[in-house]
């Protein structure tokens, strides 16, 4: 019994605690849409996050990358960076994405920290699927994502602006440097 006890208490505490890390949005912030439909085999893949609001353990990471593979019922996400540097040892985590019924594929209910679950929307893909945003509907966080390793200086204030159009704030965006041939690069192109 003590055990189920303190069990309990470890997650209310890491629940409490989860909460007072978060963002908190604007006073009014104007809703977030998300695809009205995502095409799961063009989207599964390799994506590099170019920023991000990031979870707490996010802030230290380089070369950050997702994957997606794709399942009869879920969808498998498998986020690997580098810690610290480019060279530094790998962090990889799993996530598993249950799709929303109704939604078309384009809002998730992820398994990331368990018991924690969060709503995963896609926001905005390109026509290519080449660039992309991700959020929670709260506006508490965001990703900006593509796929290669940088993206010119007009995408990514496109990008901006749609995020932002969906009521994303830059405040706490963090930009991810990617690691090209050896080397760390910044996400954005001049």
């Amino acid at each position: 019994m003590a055990f189920i006890t303190r069990t309990v208490i470890i997650v209310i505490a890491c629940t409490l605690l989860l909460n007072a890390c978060h963002k908190t949005p604007p006073a009014y912030t104007p809703p977030v849409h998300s695809m009205p439909s995502v095409d799961t085999t063009r989207y599964k893949g390799i994506w590099y996050e170019i920023a991000s609001t990031p979870l707490f353990n996010d802030k230290n990471c380089y070369c950050y990358q997702l994957s997606f593979t794709d399942y009869p019922n879920y969808t498998l996400g498998k986020i690997t960076c580098r810690e610290n540097s480019a060279t530094g040892p790998i962090d990889s985590r799993t996530m598993t994405a249950y799709p929303v019924p109704g939604t078309n594929h384009s809002q998730f209910k992820i398994d990331y920290l368990w018991p924690l679950q969060f709503d995963y929307w896609i926001v905005y893909l390109d026509k290519d699927y080449q660039t992309g945003i991700t959020g929670t509907p709260d506006h508490r966080y965001y990703w900006i994502y593509a796929r290669e390793p940088q993206i010119s200086h007009k995408q990514y204030k496109k990008l901006l602006k749609i995020a932002a159009e969906n009521g994303y704030t830059q405040k706490y965006l963090h930009n991810y440097q990617q690691c090209v041939n050896g080397r760390l690069v910044f996400p954005v192109k001049n």
